[in-house]
C-alpha cells in the first residue's frame, strides 16, 4: 500500500504516476477539481470531482493502472490518495 498527497494547481498536475502493480486507487480532494489521464488535461476537458468526494478505481482485472492528473480553474486543491498494490 502507498499513500501520498499533492497540491493541484491551475496547470495539469500529476496526482499519481502509472503503476502496473496497482489493484485499487482511491483519490480524494478538499476542493472541486477536474481529473484526467493525460498531461494535456485542461479545465475544458477534465472530468469533475466534487469537493470532499472520492474517485475510486476498484479491484478488478481491468482497473486503470496509468497516471492520473488533476487541475483546478483557480486556486489550489489538496489531494490525497491511497494505492493498493498487488502482493
Amino acid at each position: 500500500m502507498a499513500e501520498g498527497s499533492t497540491t493541484v494547481t491551475t496547470a495539469a498536475t500529476l496526482i499519481i504516476a502509472a503503476n502496473p502493480g496497482r489493484e485499487e486507487l482511491i483519490i480524494e480532494s478538499d476542493t472541486a477539481l477536474l481529473w484526467g489521464i493525460s498531461s494535456s488535461l485542461a479545465v475544458t476537458n477534465g472530468i469533475n470531482l466534487a469537493a470532499n468526494d472520492s474517485l475510486v478505481f476498484s479491484i478488478d482485472t481491468r482497473v486503470y493502472k496509468g497516471s492520473v492528473y488533476g487541475i483546478v480553474a483557480s486556486g489550489t486543491a489538496h489531494v490525497h490518495y491511497v494505492e493498493i498494490l498487488r502482493q
